[in-house]
């Protein structure tokens, strides 16, 4: 099923597929509904066991609500993988040393 259709079908709901399709970045764009839910838990519980019967599935874990909630303001981190390093900013934690204004 294509992952747009998944959206429109469970509105609001955490959804866990198995990934049959990608686009040329490597993007799910299609893929087997396993399990939906309000309940994040719930889905990660599901695909949990499901990876114990079938180990090579590859699988995509989406909300497909408004990620954000209105009148909820969100700080963005870029951390870079094994240097410890969050981007641009620095880091506020840690080393003591921020290279961002206002840190």
């Amino acid at each position: 099923m294509n992952i747009v259709t998944i959206r429109e079908i469970f509105v609001d709901e955490w959804v866990a597929a198995e990934v049959t399709k990608t686009d040329k970045s490597d993007v799910p764009v299609a893929g087997e509904v396993i399990i939906h839910s309000s309940e994040k838990r719930q889905v990660y519980q599901k695909v949990k066991t499901y990876l114990t019967q079938h180990p090579t599935a590859r699988i995509f874990i989406f909300f497909t609500g408004d990620p954000i909630p209105e009148n909820v303001e969100v700080m963005l981190a870029l951390h870079e993988p094994h240097s410890g390093a969050l981007g641009a900013w620095g880091s506020p934690f840690g080393s003591g040393q921020s290279t961002g204004a206002g840190l």
